[in-house]
């Protein structure tokens, strides 16, 4: 069987979503999958930040020993050393919170590299997005905008420059790299892998990328792309 390394998306493929509670059975079971099956090796690429991902690991009860690729692949996190190494230079969080003066968000707490800003009251995103852009911050950085938030990260940072960078650290580690996502976000990520997988909530766009195609949601679909790859 060949070694493989398997890199999962958080929200949407270990875990329901943000603000959902964790499904421990499954995260469980998650955990005596990779027991059984040695030569898969887990890590995730996120775009939450390493506190996140150290507190998600508790959770599964899943021992990771390579690095963890956090906020959007310009940081990775090194879980058997709680160390962290940033990836690209970080976005300058004065400056850009200057452009919203007078615009209702909250930043996502915790992150080293990036910023993200979630709109609130009668804020949008398209609203932050269009007054970053404005004031030619599109240029410096990228502007990820989800339903949910805006995301600033460094120029040319993406999952897939995570991957990359692991590929160099881990070069003749795996034969095999897999990917499993769920959104847009994710695209790089599955398109930097050799294979790739999707839960049963995954977007066309991502089911439309991917080889395997589960018929369960979130772990569980995890859970078979595992199977499969076995």
């Amino acid at each position: 069987m060949p070694r493989t390394l398997l890199i999962t998306d958080n929200e949407g493929c270990l875990t329901p979503g943000k603000g959902r509670a964790f499904d421990l059975e499954g995260l469980q079971a998650l955990a005596r999958a990779l027991a059984a099956n040695p030569e898969i090796k887990l890590t995730i690429a996120t775009g939450r930040p390493a506190s996140y991902v150290e507190a998600l690991l508790q959770a599964t009860g899943c021992m990771i020993d390579e690095p963890v690729i956090c906020e959007g692949g310009a940081v990775l996190y090194f879980p058997s050393t709680d160390r962290t190494e940033l990836l690209g230079e970080p976005a300058d969080g004065p400056a850009l919170m200057a452009e919203l003066n007078g615009v209702a968000y909250r930043l996502e707490p915790g992150k080293q590299c990036c910023v993200s800003f979630y709109p609130e009251g009668n804020a949008t995103t398209a609203e932050i997005a269009r007054r970053l852009i404005e004031a030619g911050f599109g240029e410096k950085y990228t502007l990820l905008s989800s339903a949910a938030a805006v995301d600033v990260t460094p120029r040319g940072v993406d999952k897939a420059f995570g991957v990359d960078e692991l590929r160099k650290r881990l070069l003749g580690s795996y034969d095999v790299f897999a990917g499993f996502g769920d959104s847009g976000n994710d695209g790089p990520l599955l398109r930097a892998c050799d294979i790739a997988g999707c839960p049963s909530n995954a977007t066309e766009e991502i089911r439309a990328l991917s080889e395997f195609r589960s018929d369960h949601p979130h772990v569980w679909g995890l859970l078979a792309f595992i199977e499969h790859l076995s």
